[in-house]
C-alpha cells in the first residue's frame, strides 16, 4: 500500500496533532496515542510524521490489524477515533549524536513514566527504533 493510502486510511481513523502532518518541518519528540482521555501508547521519533506514514509505521500496522498494543487493536476493531498527541518536541542540539539520542529517549521515559503512574500506557516498554549515527549527521548538516 502507498504512503497516500495510509494518509487516507489515518485521516478516517485518527485524528492527528496538525503539526505532525507538516512534513516541512518534522517534529521530533514524544507523541501519544489516546482513546479519549485515556493515553494507550507513547512513542518517540525524529520524525513523527515518518513514523506513523513510512512503511512498517504506526498506521501500516494499524491497517494490517497486527499492532502489537492490544487495548489500540481494540478500539479501532471498535471503530473508535483515536488521536495522536505531540507530547513533547525534543529539538536536536547538534554538537553531540549520543546526547541528543540520549535526551530523546530521556524525554520518551519520562512520560511514560508520568502515564504509567496514572495506569495508562501499561502494556509498553520504553523502546523504539534508533535513528543511526549517520543519518543524524546527514541531519545535522542540512540545519547548519
Amino acid at each position: 500500500m502507498s504512503k497516500n493510502e495510509r494518509i487516507r486510511w489515518a485521516d478516517e481513523h485518527l485524528i492527528l496533532d496538525k503539526k505532525i502532518l507538516d512534513v516541512k518541518k518534522p517534529i521530533r519528540g514524544v507523541y501519544g496515542i489516546f482513546d479519549g482521555k485515556e493515553c494507550l501508547y507513547v512513542g518517540r521519533a525524529y520524525s513523527v510524521y515518518s513514523r506513523f506514514f513510512d512503511y512498517g509505521g504506526h498506521v501500516q500496522m494499524m491497517m494490517n490489524g497486527n499492532y502489537p498494543i492490544m487495548k489500540i487493536r481494540l478500539a479501532l476493531q471498535e471503530r473508535k477515533k483515536l488521536y495522536v498527541k505531540i507530547l513533547k518536541q525534543v529539538p536536536f542540539e547538534g554538537k553531540n549524536y549520543y546526547r541528543d539520542m540520549q535526551k530523546l529517549a530521556y524525554a520518551e521515559c519520562c512520560v511514560i513514566e508520568t502515564y504509567q503512574r496514572r495506569n495508562q500506557c501499561l502494556e509498553q516498554l520504553p523502546e523504539g527504533r534508533w535513528m543511526t549515527k549517520e543519518l543524524w549527521e546527514r541531519i545535522i548538516r542540512s540545519t547548519k
